[in-house]
């Protein structure tokens, strides 16, 4: 599954927790998901899979799920 993340570099934990997102987003019957985390003044974001099998887009940080 194709993830993008944040322009800056994530940190391990949040590395941890995409994989985390992944292999959730490989069992489940979902296309794909953004996650972000904002701390101590640092937003991370990652955008993963498509956005719907009808119209696979990829996910970026800007998506609008509706």
């Amino acid at each position: 599954m194709k993830s993008s993340l944040s322009p800056t570099a994530p940190d391990s934990r949040f590395i941890a927790l995409c994989d985390q997102v992944v292999e959730h987003l490989e069992t489940e019957p979902i296309p794909g998901a953004v996650m972000g985390i904002w701390r101590d003044g640092v937003e991370q974001v990652a955008g993963f899979g498509v956005t719907s099998l009808d119209n696979p887009l990829l996910v970026t940080r800007d998506t609008l799920f509706q």
